[in-house]
């Protein structure tokens, strides 16, 4: 069975763990909480493992020792990418309304509504620090998948085109300086490296 709507964090919680005030209506935070799901976890996971960990969370299962795989993804990983992925999608859905007079920004006596700049600014800051945890989220499945613990992440069901499998490649991308040289991972060559255009030296880890 899947289970398609079913929530991995509560809007509590979410609250509990980011700076989303309490008056933020659940019904935008339950919604910001379901597409970070459709479209940050379920590519990462691949859609199996996904309707799998439903099926838990519906059957009240998830907490079960049997399980605890699964728990630690969801409690320890992939609930920590939801939680910016969230906030990323709320911004701008509690910043701008759509009504019969078009999209409007709305404000109050009390304070001042933040720009179109600053909007998008703090939606990258979150995007950006839940690509870090999905990046988590992989390296735990990939180690997982290593020791034959997640067989709904390794033996995804292809025989359906509306599947989607797991994304394996690392998406991360960081630059640090060493000696003077940049040094950062590169998403497209799956490689570390360091140096500056064409002298870059990379080191692949396929």
């Amino acid at each position: 069975m899947a289970n398609n709507r079913v929530l991995w964090i509560s809007p509590a919680k979410l609250k509990e763990n980011s700076n989303i005030l309490e008056n933020v209506d659940d019904f935008y935070c339950r919604n910001a909480i379901l597409k970070a799901i459709d479209i940050k976890i379920t590519p990462i996971l691949g859609n199996n493992l996904v309707n799998y960990i439903n099926d838990l969370i519906v059957a009240g299962t998830l907490n079960s020792p049997a399980y605890s795989v699964y728990k630690v993804l969801v409690d320890e990983y992939a609930q920590q990418a939801i939680i910016y992925a969230a906030i990323a999608e709320l911004l701008p859905e509690v910043s701008y309304k759509i009504t019969t007079k078009g999209l409007l920004q709305f404000d109050n006596e009390n304070s001042t509504a933040a720009s179109l700049n600053q909007i998008n600014f703090m939606i990258q800051r979150y995007e950006d620090q839940s690509e870090y945890w999905l990046g988590r989220t992989r390296l735990y499945c990939m180690e997982k998948e290593r020791l034959s613990e997640l067989p709904q992440y390794t033996n995804p069901d292809l025989t359906n085109l509306l599947n989607i499998p797991p994304d394996r490649r690392q998406p991360w991308y960081a630059s640090i300086y060493l000696s003077g040289m940049p040094y950062g991972y590169s998403k497209d060559l799956n490689a570390w490296g360091y140096g500056y255009g064409y002298g870059v030296q990379w080191q692949s880890f396929r």
